[in-house]
């Protein structure tokens, strides 16, 4: 019988791993792949974790911020660290040192706080869903155990995750630039309703990046659309420069024509200080930018976290509904809902032709 293409690769992949077996066997033990093992010699010592009268304090106050906060879950352990300043609660003297009235709060107060969700959620007061973290990422599984696991999914997802495009019609070319890529799961959402772009522009932005950035400007324009950045970053001096030098980079090296483009820094900025509760960040000494920002601005620094998750969705959807024409953003939801209405019942038609083909068969 002939091997398909499938059937030749392992094939050849299994005659490749014999012959490297039999390598390997005359080759040094330390060219091997390592088992590892927690014995007396890779074990760290770790001090035991109590819920002391202090601790259990804190973990009431943490407990009570991330609980209050479900509707916007998964959050990150700095949105639970934000939300704890802007509550005022570490101005209780169980957050000073030993939780001691006469002692200075505690230096680490963000590592404190990582690590009462860590024993909140080891004990099973919180829930684990309630926190992420999104610098580790693990691929999703691949593979079917028969194609009639295949089928039923593909049925369960047809003609699903219709929407219209409601930017179609607009006259600017919007996109939504971020600083911070944990605010992600909170900002997106916002930008989905509109059919806008969420750029995560993370730090000082690599030529790569701004050369992408530059292709879209360009395409819009040519298209005969006005290109709209709006900006949401930290109030510090990176923060404040960020885009500035991205424009800079733009013009400079780009040749970009400034006046045809909006840069819209929306958040965070000094007019939404009186509504935070929360102590400002200290400012970095090292930052090059710093000597500059404070001649132009002050000492002042706040996150873009710092804002309560509510605030910032209102505060990007106002943002965008500035630059868009809401009566076409009406009228294609309204064909959105007929079509939607038309697939529905296409799907319907289609399940049932499949399933009856499959017992057919």
């Amino acid at each position: 019988m002939l091997k398909n293409d499938a059937q030749q690769y392992f094939s050849d992949m299994h005659d490749r791993l014999a012959l490297e077996n039999k390598k390997s066997s005359t080759m040094p033990e330390l060219s091997r792949i390592i088992t590892l093992a927690l014995n007396e010699d890779t074990r760290s010592k770790r001090k035991k974790w109590k819920w002391s009268k202090t601790n259990s304090a804190r973990g009431n106050d943490v407990l009570r911020i991330i609980t209050a906060l479900k509707q916007y879950w998964p959050l990150t352990e700095r949105h639970g660290y934000y939300r704890l300043l802007s509550d005022n609660c570490v101005k209780g003297n169980h957050w000073n040192k030993f939780g001691k009235a006469d002692e200075p709060r505690v230096v680490d107060l963000y590592g404190t706080v990582g690590e009462l969700l860590k024993w909140l959620r080891i004990h099973e007061h919180l829930e684990w869903n309630a926190i992420s973290d999104e610098t580790r990422i693990l691929t999703p599984r691949v593979g079917f155990e028969n194609s009639k696991q295949f089928i039923r999914q593909e049925i369960d997802g047809l003609f699903s995750g219709y929407s219209r495009c409601v930017a179609q019609d607009q006259q600017n070319y919007i996109e939504v630039w971020i600083e911070k890529q944990t605010l992600l799961h909170i900002i997106k959402p916002i930008a989905d309703k509109y059919c806008r772009r969420v750029l995560c522009a993370r730090g000082y932005s690599s030529i790569t990046f701004i050369n992408e950035a530059n292709n879209r400007i360009n395409k819009a324009l040519t298209n005969g659309l006005n290109p709209v950045i709006l900006c949401f970053m930290d109030w510090d001096p990176s923060g404040e420069n960020m885009v500035h030098s991205m424009m800079q980079t733009f013009e400079e090296d780009f040749g970009m024509d400034l006046s045809k483009v909006q840069f819209e820094r929306c958040g965070i900025n000094p007019c939404h200080f009186d509504n935070l509760h929360c102590d400002p960040v200290p400012i970095k000494p090292t930052d090059a930018r710093t000597e500059n920002f404070i001649k132009r601005h002050g000492e002042t620094c706040f996150e873009l976290d710092a804002l309560h998750p509510a605030e910032l969705e209102n505060l990007v959807e106002e943002s965008i509904q500035r630059f868009t024409d809401m009566d076409s953003v009406s009228c294609n939801l309204n064909i959105q809902t007929k079509d939607r209405e038309f697939l529905k019942n296409l799907k319907n038609d289609a399940e049932h032709y499949i399933l009856q083909s499959l017992e057919a068969a």
